[in-house]
Order: structure tokens, then C-alpha cells, then sequence
């Protein structure tokens, strides 16, 4: 049995567990027409025929090609049936982590899904009906996680009273509260939502950026305009309001 994993933070939370890069030697980067790095009669090639079971965690994140890849690869070594007759056994969670295709357009992103491969429809699915890591008296909580989506929460703060927003005194009333965000700019629109409940004055401040080049025709291919759009992970926005009495939090490895 082989425990394969897409990212090497979660190939650490088993034991033996291993990134599929390590396991079936993929190239970096990847591409439709990558091909394992594993000659069908070397040591690694003979390891990876003795095994009869791989069991895949996060395969939502796996591409199609290199699932496809990871099929040559296999076949390559006794005969062409799928993934050379083995078990392969794929577990992950759709709506937790997708995997990501680098300045591609969302039909790109589809066409990448595992669910586009050819070989999809010879695996047998088996779905997760009862959520363990809750009790059995936390079925509710269940519940909300399946229905929590941006228009939930947008509903959730409409709802919401003017005298709800209660800023705690003490870092110890803080440390069992956490806001969760599937993306930045819904950090920055829940953001300006708590920020409109607040009643002192807002304060406007704006980032100055320029463009440096030594091509002239290059600095004119990016307008201030497009630049104040960006919002850059972990930087401010162009325009950044504040309050009197808002909790903000400062990287200090900026």
C-alpha cells in the first residue's frame, strides 16, 4: 500500500505518507504532455510495481493530466489496463479545496477537474453521508457548514442589529473567535461591512505607487487606474478606510 498525497503539507499528517511528485516522479510544472520520470525496469520502477494499492488523499486537487500521466506510467509496467490493474483509491472533498490552474479562464479550470478524464467513469464512487468530526448532538452545525456561501453570509450581517458589534477589551475575550473567508475580497467587503456599523468618522487614506522602467512603452502598459484595482494577497487596498475603535491587525513582515 502507497500513501500518496498532492501537497507536502498534508503528506506530513500521515505516517509513510508521500507527495505523488516523490512517488511517481512527475515533472514540475506539469502539462498535458508530462510524462513520469520512471523507467519501467529501474528500483523505482520495481517498487512501484510490487504495490497493489495506492490510496490518493486531496484529489480534488490533482489535474486531469496528471492523473493521465500517472496512468502511462503505471500501464508502462505489465500490460495497458487502467493504472496497470491496481486499486487506486481517491479521497477528497470538492467544495474544500479545488486545484489550481494559473491565469487560466474557469473553462480551463473545468477542463482540468478530474471529472473531465476519460477514466473518471471506471472509478466507483462512495459518498461521506454523516460528518464524524461532529457529535451527534452538533448536526446543526453540520448543517450550516454545507449551506455557509457568500449570500448566506450576506443575509447573516443584514440581520445583523446595530448593537451587535461588541469590540472585546481584552486579548483573552478574542482568542476563541475567528472570522473564516473563502477569498480576500470577501475579507475586504465583510471589512467595509463592520466598518459602516461603526459610528465614528471614517478616514480615507490612499497608496501612492509608480511604474519604473527604462522602456518607456512599458511603463505606459500599466495605467494608475489598473494598478490601484489590484488588491495583491496580504497587501492593502488603493483606498483604505479606518475608524476610530476598529481592530486592525499590522504584518510585521511587510
Amino acid at each position: 500500500i502507497s500513501l500518496g498525497f498532492w501537497t507536502g503539507i498534508a503528506a506530513t499528517l500521515l505516517k509513510s505518507g508521500k507527495i505523488l511528485h516523490g512517488i511517481f516522479k512527475l515533472p514540475v510544472p506539469l502539462s498535458e504532455t508530462s510524462v513520469c520520470n520512471v523507467p519501467p525496469n529501474s528500483d523505482h520502477g520495481n517498487i512501484l510495481r510490487r504495490v497493489k494499492n495506492f490510496i490518493i488523499d486531496k484529489a480534488s486537487m490533482i489535474p486531469v493530466y496528471a492523473l493521465k500521466a500517472i496512468d502511462n506510467c503505471l500501464s508502462d509496467m505489465n500490460c495497458n489496463s487502467i493504472f496497470d490493474g491496481k486499486i487506486i483509491k481517491l479521497g477528497g472533498y470538492f467544495r474544500q479545496v479545488l486545484l489550481v490552474v494559473t491565469r487560466a479562464p474557469p473553462a480551463a479550470v473545468l477542463d482540468a477537474y478530474l471529472q473531465r478524464s476519460s477514466m473518471w467513469n471506471n472509478f466507483h464512487q462512495i459518498q461521506l453521508m454523516q460528518y464524524m468530526r461532529a457529535n451527534t448532538n452538533e448536526q446543526d452545525f453540520s448543517s450550516w457548514l454545507l449551506q455557509l456561501k457568500s449570500v448566506f453570509l450576506q443575509s447573516f450581517l443584514d440581520n445583523l442589529a446595530e448593537d451587535t458589534i461588541d469590540i472585546p477589551g481584552a486579548a483573552e475575550e478574542m482568542k476563541n473567535r475567528v472570522a473564516l473567508s473563502p477569498k480576500n475580497s470577501y475579507c475586504l467587503g465583510v471589512n467595509e461591512e463592520i466598518l459602516s456599523r461603526l459610528p465614528t468618522e471614517t478616514k480615507i487614506y490612499l497608496s501612492t505607487e509608480s511604474v519604473t522602467s527604462d522602456n518607456e512603452e512599458e511603463v505606459q502598459n500599466y495605467p494608475m487606474e489598473f494598478i490601484h484595482f489590484l488588491t495583491p494577497s496580504g497587501m492593502l487596498p488603493h483606498r483604505f478606510n479606518l475608524k476610530a475603535g476598529a481592530i486592525i491587525m499590522q504584518d510585521m513582515g511587510l
